[in-house]
């Protein structure tokens, strides 16, 4: 049995630094520090509940990424963080695969004492708390993956960080890993949900937001690796998050070489760490001297990327805020998939998947189907025969106005959807399903309160790898028209990422305060039929690639990015599910194994062999139907009865 971990990765890592701790001792061969001269700084998200907590990361590698950054004067990049809104500032100390020092979280401490400072390390003895403590650490993170296998260890070092009067950052990217914390207190505690797979690499955000909604909500949870877009920041903070930890992504789009430290009016003096496989530390200096031009033009560019720094954080935290103030539709669908699948929890296999009643145009069908679904989809595409107008709209909000506040929930118009007590909350969530035609209508909707979120219906794959061209700021008086999604091919990305535009706002790009763009985020998911997927693989990754444009991807597949979609190879014909081409799709991105929505002819008939792929979710249209576009009362009744006796009968097994 392994010391540490049975993953591969964390073992390797655990046994170079405790080798070291036996070489040179918990100070890793510093100098120790005659005492702490500065103050403990708590997170301010432990005394106010309701506030967050953005975390910017001083990084400089990573067995993943390999060299982000050599960051050669991190007090300058802390700076930065800090007057872009960042409330703590992460150090890797891990010197042999992150490049970090015990140095820099204790220079970063002194020049900035009254600011919360996370030390990001393989804590692994309780001994080196008084060292994070001494070198100036307000918060320790904890990774419970590295105690699976020694709990007394873990509560041994989690109790010396609460004696320390410091503050735990309990990092768990596993179900079993946060009921393995339940044996603790977490009352002065922050719990992170790491959404890197520390087996295969891959960045999962639909599992994490899946594990987010498992946790009580008063417990304050952040969000960690992953954050590749201020969508992205968006997302974490509707799916219920506290708090986001950006470190890579950060570093990765920055030019730090304008941030290198300068005296004497241009004389850079660089003290980068270089580290060999035994993790011993050598410095070296580099001394330059411009001319007096050369020291403009560096000013210039380091005033301009100093700009571009400050505009990425600014807008990952505004877009958090965003998210995190909007109506939580993701952190209400995946509570409310906990809250069904509890039985899993307790070792039952079966999975109860979210339903979502589609292409509702009936008033006294909803009044039934509002009973019965977690979703429900209101179709205002013009061409469609299950096209609703805003008059319909209109009476299917008072309808569900009246139904649910006899229930004692609150007001649909002005709810705040945070999934909590679904035992007396089961208002649906209402989607607005439109296409590029309809997008600017549903908005309108949205903003009228008659949805929740919207479903980007049929995006064709064309449209979601649309390149839009630089166009310039448009006059605040000019009304905005036009809507696409593109990929973004800027080239500071190491990996690019869909980019979602709403006429000019471009709602996703790193930089956009600096293009004049003002975000606007709203809760969506496209629709995509499944075997586009399959297409992307075989017949169009060479011209994606050729065109340095990716979508959705992940770290493996470089194709698909880890957030949810809705996958139908129906498109509201009734078409049969295609089995062969769905497994094939999901052998192809497993990471949709247990995250699936699916959607395209599922009725009471092909019920049974849907659940078996174990979706999510299930969205159900045509399956509801005496004739295209006409819904029938008894479809939908002997659908979930089936749907109920199929979930008892596994239950029992």
């Amino acid at each position: 049995m392994k010391q540490f971990s049975n993953i591969e990765i964390l073992e390797k890592i655990c046994q170079v630094k405790y080798k070291k701790i036996q070489e040179k001792g918990v100070f890793l061969g510093y100098t120790k520090p005659s005492n702490r001269n500065v103050p403990i700084i708590k997170p301010k998200i432990l005394e106010e509940k309701d506030s967050e907590l953005i975390i910017a990361e001083i990084k400089r590698a990573s067995p993943t990424e390999g060299n982000i950054s050599e960051i050669f004067n991190p007090l300058s990049l802390a700076q930065i963080y800090l007057e872009s809104g960042a409330d703590v500032i992460s150090v890797l100390c891990e010197e042999d695969y992150f490049k970090g020092s015990l140095l820099d979280l204790q220079k970063i401490k002194q020049k900035f004492p009254n600011t919360c400072i996370l030390r990001k390390d393989f804590i692994l003895m309780k001994e080196e708390i008084e060292v994070s403590y001494i070198f100036g650490a307000d918060m320790v993170l904890l990774i419970v993956a590295i105690f699976m296998q020694n709990s007394d260890t873990f509560k041994e070092i989690y109790n010396e960080i609460l004696a320390w009067n410091l503050t735990p950052l309990i990092e768990v990217h596993t179900l079993e890993e946060y009921k393995f914390i339940s044996c603790v207190n977490l009352k002065n505690a922050i719990v992170g949900i790491n959404s890197r797979n520390l087996k295969t690499f891959e960045i999962n955000m639909m599992e994490t937001m899946k594990l987010r909604a498992y946790i009580p909500s008063d417990i304050p949870v952040i969000f960690e690796s992953g954050i590749q877009s201020s969508f992205d920041a968006f997302i974490a903070g509707n799916a219920g998050f506290q708090g986001i930890l950006c470190g890579t992504f950060l570093v990765r789009t920055l030019d730090l070489k304008s941030l290198e430290s300068q005296t004497n009016e241009g004389c850079d003096i660089h003290f980068p760490l270089s580290h060999n496989s035994q993790g011993d530390v050598s410095c070296f200096t580099s001394i330059h001297l411009p001319q007096p031009e050369e020291i403009k033009n560096n000013k210039q560019e380091k005033q301009k990327n100093t700009n571009i720094t400050m505009n990425i954080l600014t807008n990952i935290k505004e877009a958090f805020l965003q998210g995190k103030a909007s109506k939580k539709v993701f952190y209400t669908l995946t509570k409310r998939f906990a809250y069904k699948n509890q039985n899993t929890i307790l070792g039952n296999n079966t999975i109860r998947p979210l339903v979502k009643v589609c292409g509702i145009n009936d008033l006294s069908f909803l009044y039934e189907a509002m009973k019965y679904a977690d979703l429900l989809g209101f179709i205002v595409v013009a061409q469609s025969p299950r096209y609703v107008d805003e008059e319909f709209l209109q009476k299917a909000t008072q309808i569900m106005q009246e139904h649910f506040c006899s229930k004692n929930c609150i007001d649909i118009a002005n709810r705040n959807l945070d999934g909590e007590s679904l035992e007396n909350n089961s208002t649906p969530i209402r989607v607005g399903v439109v296409t590029k035609e309809s997008l600017e209508i549903g908005l309108t909707y949205l903003n009228k309160g008659y949805f929740d979120c919207l479903q980007l219906h049929d995006t064709p794959i064309q449209f979601m790898l649309e390149t839009k061209k630089k166009t310039q700021q448009n006059d605040s008086k000019t009304p905005i028209k036009s809507h696409i999604i593109h990929t973004s091919t800027n080239k500071n990305y190491k990996n690019n990422v869909i980019s979602i535009f709403y006429g000019d706002l471009n709602l996703t790009h790193f930089n956009a305060m600096e293009l004049g763009y003002i975000h606007d985020f709203f809760p969506f998911f496209p629709s995509l039929r499944y075997d586009f997927g399959l297409s992307i693989t075989s017949n169009l990754a060479q011209n994606i690639a050729d065109s340095n444009q990716k979508y959705f991807h992940t770290d493996s597949s470089n194709t698909f990015r880890a957030h949810f979609v809705l996958w139908d190879n129906s498109c509201g014909h009734a078409n049969t599910i295609n089995y062969n081409a769905l497994q094939a799709f999901l052998d192809s991105y497993p990471l949709f194994h247990g995250n699936l929505w699916l959607a395209g002819g599922i009725d009471c008939t092909n019920l049974k062999k849907v659940l078996m792929q174990k979706p999510m979710l299930i969205d159900i249209c045509s399956g509801f139907e005496v004739e295209r576009g006409k819904k029938d009362i008894q479809k939908l009744k002997d659908f979930f009865r089936i749907l109920e006796q199929y979930n008892i009968i596994n239950q029992e097994l």
